[in-house]
């Protein structure tokens, strides 16, 4: 055990926990977001989205601004195929029920949006390692994301994917 004063005694699994090795933020953190989701779902969930939306935005401006230097296409590639999970996260987070920002249709387009990103997430990672070795510009893999992202969701577009209704607000299912 360390001792502090003679009338302290810090436990060592505690004094490594916050005493300067990196936990003690992510463990105020949890706590408060913990807290907040004991009482308010809709601050918790829009706290928790703009996290991952803050991280994909992050990686997106890390791989973009540091391509010239390290030529990593892989970087590129992901970061580019994040930026656009982070923007579709974003739709599904401001289209949340009870949000009021993007009121479409009491719900539903929230989870269209969810869906939509988790297939390109996985499609992104599934297809990374390919861009090892392989090279595409900065602005085809830009266009390809993002006419990808928008194909999946306007429906009066010609070559648009169709959603089933994935979510019935009144009677409380989920399809």
């Amino acid at each position: 055990m360390i001792t502090t004063k003679s009338s302290q005694v810090v436990r060592p699994w505690l004094c490594s926990l916050l005493c300067g090795q990196g936990w003690l933020v992510p463990v105020l953190l949890i706590g408060v977001l913990a807290l907040v989701s004991r009482y308010n779902f809709l601050l918790f969930h829009t706290l928790a989205e703009l996290f991952a939306i803050t991280v994909a935005v992050v990686l997106a401006m890390v791989a973009w601004y540091t391509y010239d230097f390290s030529r990593n296409h892989f970087l590129m590639y992901l970061g580019i195929g994040y930026l656009w999970i982070g923007i579709l996260d974003l739709m599904h987070t401001l289209s949340f029920r009870g949000m009021g920002v993007l009121d479409f249709d009491a719900g539903n387009a929230s989870i269209q949006f969810w869906v939509i990103a988790r297939y390109l997430e996985a499609i992104l990672l599934l297809s990374a390692p390919l861009f090892f070795n392989f090279r595409v510009p900065k602005l085809a893999l830009m266009l390809l994301f993002g006419g990808g992202s928008a194909m999946w969701k306007k429906p009066s577009a010609k070559y648009s994917i169709v959603w089933p209704v994935l979510s019935m607000w009144k009677t409380g299912n989920l399809s």
